[in-house]
């Protein structure tokens, strides 16, 4: 990324089969691979990188890493009466459950129920977590755990995998602490979003920072500690709980051919 310290003025494209270098003059640079990797391609030039609070001011320590394991389920009866999520209180891993085919029962054959569990990744080490991933599912599900629930996958993230590069709550704002270079993705998420829809809401949220005038400049804010005014004449307000009671207590619809 091109930068003189204090204003972004374009990018720097590697062809990574001919290792053919190329640069592109812009007025704007808007970044969607995560706040931590945009800091270190704005320092590749020699300048200052942005410091951990000029990028995400309303953070004073450093951008914790978001790990985690998703295990999916296919059940032969409806675990989750609702939408939302199961909150998992008593166990070791799994932190809550979803059924996802209350609302598309596409996603699993007639008769069946897609599960999918979320769970903290305490260690490193990969088998030990996807053990104590099953333990949990055998204290939640007893015998019916193998026999009438199966595993379909197992998979894990971390770090800088596109799937929460920070953890929630932990989100950065559009924008950095270069003028001209600002942030969408699943790590800029407005509050009250999470997962895709967070991420659709970033790009609003980027949106109302460029219409709002003299936003475009004010990295000094930023680097401050102090965001810029936005309008919200793209983010929508932040979901009301009167709507999340509706999205649990909707029946889902029927599944196709039913």
């Amino acid at each position: 990324m091109l930068n003189d310290g204090a204003t972004v003025t374009g990018v720097r494209v590697r062809d990574r089969k001919t290792g053919d270098e190329r640069e592109i003059c812009a007025p704007m640079v808007i970044s969607d691979i995560g706040p931590e990797a945009t800091t270190r391609l704005t320092s590749g030039d020699g300048a200052d990188a942005p410091t951990e609070t000029e990028t995400a001011p309303e953070m004073a320590h450093p951008r914790r890493e978001a790990s985690g394991l998703k295990v999916h389920l296919l059940s032969d009866d409806s675990i989750i009466p609702h939408k939302g999520i199961m909150y998992c209180l008593d166990t070791q891993r799994i932190a809550g459950i979803v059924q996802p085919s209350n609302s598309d029962r596409r996603l699993a054959p007639p008769g069946k129920h897609l599960l999918i569990t979320h769970q903290l990744m305490r260690s490193d080490d990969v088998n030990a977590e996807r053990e104590a991933a099953r333990a949990d599912l055998r204290y939640l599900f007893g015998d019916n755990f193998g026999t009438r629930i199966d595993i379909l996958t197992m998979s894990q993230y971390r770090g800088e995998w596109p799937v929460n590069r920070a953890r929630q709550g932990e989100d950065a704002i559009p924008q950095t602490g270069l003028s001209g270079l600002y942030l969408v993705g699943d790590a800029v998420k407005p509050s009250g979003y999470l997962m895709v829809e967070g991420v659709a809401q970033s790009v609003n949220a980027l949106l109302d920072t460029l219409d709002t005038p003299d936003a475009k400049n004010t990295p000094e804010l930023v680097a401050a500690g102090q965001p810029a005014p936005t309008s919200k004449r793209h983010t929508p307000p932040k979901p009301s709980r009167h709507r999340a009671f509706y999205w649990l207590l909707a029946p889902p619809p029927p599944h196709p051919g039913s």
